[in-house]
């Protein structure tokens, strides 16, 4: 009988949960802990190959690389996948959300607290990796004006495409379009149905702007700046940056790196939302790995995949029998496309005359003072109304979106929309089990529901501190579960092996020329050795793909103005008609009698034969602004919609910014009496305007105002009043726990020593659903949108913090901002309503 143990022994007797591996480094490579889509992976290679039995893990002669891990993931999604079903609040909220987004950008780069940390954040994206050269760049006063003006082209534009594409949703929602009859509606109706398919090609442009974004970031990175190359042979205007195979090894190795290098460059052979798909599982399993991008990276990825989500749930009624021939249906852009474009041509050039304000920004921090910045923005519309000759926010029709009034409906109730089990619930870190060695401990994540038995101490209180064991089960963990190094002898043979080959191949075949080789006698377009050479299959899917390294981003198709740049040039364009005011189109154009232009739209049902295929853009009259400037300031002007011609709204609101343009009708001359009758005007002659000035009008079809629809009006009754959004807002502010409570006190900042601190994350987002938001971290990259629990009111995106998910003092005061810009949430308030 062996001797008993005294019960004073610090001796660890009990062997701990059976879910916890004794397998440690020590072991031996082969035994390290296997991340969970490598197994998923090796399972999927032996039923492809046919390894003893379809299914079955087996070992296998060579460890898997990283390229060959995204093939077979992608390969079965690709067959598995079923894509996200169609949803109209969805959709609306995403396209809102980033429209908002971009818009708050804007308003940031005009804040003289915020503009300079957001363009040194740009400079230091942008520069050369190269210490040296970037030194040099960031000290260039023309560099540093030139990184200004491209990011105001860059979000202007990014801004006003959202706009377009939100404004269309809504309208096709308003038409009677709904998560339940959009098949019908597509087949039946060829205005909705034309409608959608012009909303799928905006929103696929955007996607591309969104990639051109994030690849010109990446190639300034200094951990992907390496697997990219500038040819010298490009020409001016055209895709200039290849894949630099000098990079190969670690391209085909890295699991994470693999993925991103198919995201930058265009054509990828997956679907791009299979890819983000796979980039989020790989990241949750090795956050170290995430650390590589820094946040302006990060963040593009976020709003990268934002798009790319949009883009798949508008496709997904496009699948089907015959989809084809559906998605290839002659049509042209409307007008107001056109017109976007043209402003991208117009911005383009004037951001490129940043000579006059170059004194302004050297050094930076002279924009720190107000009347310098606002002198800055002086010089900017100067030049854009050198070349448009109109200021900047007019041009991309964004003048009256920034005209948000906030808005708070939602009253507390004990049980938060969705229940316990929605997406209310706070987000928990996954807890991480100790592994106990020979020689060390090794956290191990878990989603067991085993505890450490009551009678043995838990290591973490046995091994000391916390904080001490948090690190060290950090470290070593990601330390033993990289699964992308670790090969033995044989294996770092075999992959030399095929790295040499693949070399070999890359010069023979001439890896950046490949316009005059015979695609069957091409070595890396043959299937065999690709199967077998994951560097070969690498180097044949990136042949061909190049990208621009301008990070001035562009529309492709045309790239000059439809009409020369004349006066007769200077109308109202269409973009600039997306969220006209209502009763801007109404009283003062009846009271002055003018000729109007009535229109007849065709009903929700139209039929093919009553509506034009491809139907031709509606004349817009022409007026020289100069010649306006001259006349009386008493003397009354004819509004915007007396000088263009466009589809009248019905007292409901039929939106304006309709992508099909209807068939017009000759003018005729009425009196204001007989126009207001005609009009249905006087239905409602009083609203109060409690809305944004995002979205356009709606149409009879919406007469539910607390519907989702209803955030987007941007003028209607008050059904909320000022008081009763106070109630509202109190009912939340009061019921708010004490961390809470202390989160919202240092995020409104309601006391000089409170927002002088940083904020995790993760308490700033159990903050935002104590006050009732729904979290939906559902994108790849930064991107996380929260939305409010009233459906009147709008979402909102934040981007996270990365690779530290610690909100900064100045990151807080941004964000306080823009809650209190959509919800009225200010110290103000707080401090009144929360007694």
């Amino acid at each position: 009988m062996p001797p008993k143990r005294s019960q004073t022994s610090r001796d660890l007797v009990q062997t701990g949960p059976k879910h916890v591996s004794g397998i440690g480094p020590s072991e031996g490579k082969k035994g390290s802990v296997m991340r969970p889509s490598s197994s998923r992976a090796l399972v999927l290679r032996n039923g492809k190959y046919g390894a003893m039995g379809t299914g079955e893990l087996v070992p296998l002669r060579k460890k898997l690389s990283g390229r060959e891990k995204l093939d077979l993931l992608a390969e079965d999604l690709v067959q598995r996948a079923v894509m996200a079903p169609f949803r109209l609040e969805q959709c609306l909220n995403i396209a809102s959300s980033q429209f908002a987004a971009y818009l708050d950008e804007i308003a940031d780069l005009k804040n003289p607290a915020l503009f300079c940390d957001i363009v040194r954040a740009e400079l230091d994206a942008r520069s050369p990796v190269d210490p040296q050269l970037k030194a040099k760049m960031l000290h260039n006063p023309s560099h540093i004006a030139s990184t200004i003006a491209t990011k105001i082209h860059n979000t202007y534009m990014l801004a006003a495409g959202w706009k377009v594409v939100l404004d269309t949703l809504v309208d096709l929602a308003s038409n009677g379009l709904t998560d339940d009859n959009i098949k019908t509606k597509l087949k039946t109706n060829s205005h909705i149905s034309l409608r959608y398919l012009i909303l799928y090609d905006m929103v696929g442009t955007l996607v591309n702007l969104n990639q051109a974004q994030f690849a010109a970031l990446a190639m300034t990175t200094p951990h992907y700046a390496r697997y990219f190359k500038r040819a010298e042979d490009a020409a001016p205007d055209e895709p200039d940056v290849r894949f630099d195979w000098t990079g190969l090894r670690e391209a085909c190795l890295s699991f994470i790196d693999s993925i991103i290098i198919e995201l930058c460059f265009p054509r990828a052979p997956y679907p791009r939302h299979l890819l983000f798909s796979i980039l989020r599982d790989a990241v949750e399993e090795a956050p170290k790995d995430a650390k590589r991008f820094p946040q302006a990276l990060w963040d593009a990825v976020g709003d990268f995949s934002a798009s790319v989500n949009l883009y798949s749930l508008i496709e997904a009624p496009l699948l089907g029998s015959g989809s084809d021939n559906w998605k290839n249906t002659a049509r042209t852009m409307p007008e107001k496309y056109e017109q976007w474009v043209d402003a991208q041509i117009y911005s383009a050039e004037a951001s490129s005359k940043y000579a006059n304000f170059t004194n302004l920004v050297n050094p930076l921090d002279k924009t720190k003072n107000p009347s310098v910045l606002k002198e800055l923005w002086s010089k900017i519309d100067l030049n854009y109304k050198s070349v448009a000759h109109k200021e900047i926010d007019i041009l991309w029709g964004l003048a009256k979106s920034f005209n948000t009034v906030p808005q708070w409906h939602a009253f507390y109730t004990p049980f938060p929309r969705g229940g316990a089990d929605s997406d209310n619930d706070v987000p928990e870190t996954k807890k991480k089990s100790l592994v106990v060695t020979r020689n060390r401990k090794v956290a191990v994540d878990s989603d067991s529901d085993d505890s450490t038995p009551s009678s043995l101490p838990s290591l973490r209180t046995v091994s000391g501190s916390s904080e001490e064991s948090d690190d060290v089960s950090e470290d070593s963990s990601d330390e033993n579960t990289d699964d992308e190094s670790g090969y033995d002898t044989d294996e770092e043979e075999e992959l030399r092996e095929f790295l040499r080959a693949a070399m070999d191949v890359a010069h023979e075949a001439d890896f950046y020329d490949s316009a005059n080789l015979n695609p069957d006698l091409d070595p890396l377009t043959s299937k065999d050795a690709r199967d077998e050479n994951p560097f070969l299959k690498l180097l044949g899917s990136l042949r061909g793909r190049l990208f621009s390294s301008d990070p001035k981003l562009k529309v492709g198709g045309r790239s000059e103005l439809r009409k020369p740049k004349t006066t007769s040039d200077l109308q109202k364009t269409p973009l600039e008609e997306i969220g006209e005011d209502e009763e801007e189109e109404k009283v003062s154009q009846a009271s002055k009698k003018k000729k109007k232009k009535t229109k007849k739209r065709p009903a929700v049902g139209t039929s093919t034969d009553q509506l034009p295929i491809t139907p031709a853009p509606v004349p817009v009259a022409h007026e020289d602004p100069s010649k306006t400037q001259n006349k009386s300031s008493n003397e009354k002007q004819p509004s915007s919609a007396q000088i263009k011609v466009t589809p009248k709204p019905s007292p409901a609101g039929i939106s304006t910014t309709s992508l099909l343009t209807m068939p017009v009708e000759p003018t005729v001359a009425q009196s204001a009496h007989s126009y207001i009758k005609t009009e249905h005007l006087d239905v409602q002659k009083s609203k109060t305007k409690t809305r944004s000035d995002q979205a356009s009008i709606f149409s009879n079809d919406t007469k539910d105002k607390s519907g989702f629809l209803a955030k987007f009006r941007r003028k209607s009754t008050k059904d909320t009043s000022e008081e009763e959004q106070k109630k509202a807002k109190r009912s939340w502010f009061t019921k708010l726990s004490k961390k809470a409570s202390n989160g919202m006190h240092q995020l409104l900042r309601t006391s000089p020593d409170k927002g002088l601190a940083p904020m995790k994350w993760d308490n700033f987002v159990s903050l935002m659903i104590e006050m009732g938001f729904a979290y939906h971290p559902e994108t790849s990259g930064s991107s996380v949108r929260f939305d409010p629990p009233d459906g009147r009111d709008k979402p909102i995106t934040i981007h996270k913090p990365h690779p530290d998910s610690t909100l900064q003092p100045v990151k807080l005061r941004e964000i306080a901002s823009r809650l209190n810009k959509y919800y009225g949430w200010n110290k103000e308030e707080f401090l009144t309503l929360a007694k």
